[in-house]
């Protein structure tokens, strides 16, 4: 949670009057996206979600070249479930990023929570198939288990999946860490 003094006055304006107040701080915050991702954060949590969503496309003006505030949009716009809307923004992600298999994971998760399973198939399965760097090993493994659960789950056409690779592994949790930054030490 921001302690910035913009997110404590958004905090403490009520649900009617959010927006409003966001209106106006806006133009003393325009260039900043931690702004628009803490008031569609609020907004979210006050059940205004066209608002918010409505405040997150503000990400998608900023910085069109910046496929890491791009992933961040996408991201916050399948927490609002707006996989709709996501899964363009991933598509820009994939253009500005195809050298990282994270891209086509993230766009096949959109595809996916959007319908489109076979999409969602091929775009999983593309993280499997190509040799990516070694900053990226096992990312393929977990592609995998989200490709085969997806064929089995949805009773897809897994013909495009090596048939010695498609045993969906039924699990009752599962964690997964994402990153994209180079440069970077996670620790668990």
């Amino acid at each position: 949670t921001s302690d910035s003094d913009y997110a404590r006055r958004l905090r403490s304006a009520s649900a009617e009057s959010l927006y409003r107040t966001y209106l106006q701080e806006r133009a003393a915050h325009a260039d900043i996206s931690a702004f628009y991702l803490d008031v569609a954060d609020l907004l979210l949590a006050k059940g205004q979600r066209a608002l918010a969503l409505r405040v997150l496309s503000n990400l998608a003006e900023m910085q069109l070249e910046n496929r890491h505030v791009l992933r961040v949009l996408g991201y916050r716009l399948m927490q609002a479930g707006a996989a709709a809307q996501a899964v363009p923004v991933f598509r820009d992600v994939l253009a500005l990023g195809e050298e990282e298999p994270q891209s086509f994971r993230d766009l096949g998760l959109a595809l996916e929570a959007d319908g489109q399973y076979p999409a969602a198939l091929r775009a999983l399965y593309e993280v499997v198939l190509r040799p990516w760097d070694a900053r990226f090993n096992g990312i393929s493994l977990i592609a995998l288990d989200e490709a085969t659960n997806l064929a089995a789950r949805k009773q897809l056409d897994a013909g495009l999946i090596d048939p010695r690779l498609r045993a969906p592994l039924p699990l009752d949790l599962r964690v997964v860490l994402g990153w994209d930054s180079d440069n970077s030490d996670m620790d668990l």
